[in-house]
């Protein structure tokens, strides 16, 4: 099973309904856990992904946030940009953070190894805009280049099967930053 059936098992027995708010780069599995579970009374709505964004984090996730459902709660799921939310008058909010969002997916000690073993970790919610996100970080052709040189000797998909054409857009993304793949 899924590493995120479990905590979203345990929200979901302790309220009438619960709303997950979660990076769109993880949307897809987070929805798919939570339809494979049943959990009727659980919705999925996504965030736009705020790495590299912090100055607009808080205003996104507050619109995203206070637009739920007034009659239930809302967890707030993710890592980076989650972590620096101001919670502030808003007792309705639960935070699920992680160091990392691929811990949602993975074991920690599963990441830490790819990671050491110079692998770029991509997901197929993040590969499906990789280009409007690597504009937004004002990158050009050979920035990127420079830039996956310096972090990874390889980008690996963390293929969870909810896009089949990932691998295709791997291949595609990976020969613009001139790195192998996996």
């Amino acid at each position: 099973g899924s590493r995120l059936a479990g905590p979203t098992r345990a929200l979901s027995r302790t309220m009438s309904k619960l709303r997950l708010l979660i990076c769109d780069t993880l949307v897809h599995e987070v929805r798919s856990v939570v339809e494979t579970e049943g959990f009727d009374q659980v919705e999925v709505a996504a965030y736009p992904a705020l790495c590299g964004s912090h100055a607009t984090a808080s205003e996104v996730l507050h619109q995203k946030v206070h637009s739920g459902p007034p009659d239930g709660r809302t967890c707030l799921m993710g890592c980076c940009a989650v972590e620096r939310v101001d919670r502030q008058g808003h007792d309705d909010v639960e935070l699920a953070t992680t160091s990392r969002c691929f811990d949602l997916l993975l074991d920690s000690r599963v990441v830490d190894a790819l990671v050491s073993e110079g692998c770029n970790l991509v997901t197929p919610g993040w590969l499906v805009r990789w280009r409007e996100r690597l504009t937004s970080w004002g990158f050009d052709r050979e920035m990127a280049q420079e830039f996956y040189a310096a972090a990874a000797e390889k980008i690996v998909l963390l293929d969870t099967g909810t896009d089949p054409s990932s691998p295709e857009i791997l291949r595609a993304f990976a020969d613009y930053v001139g790195l192998p793949y996996e």
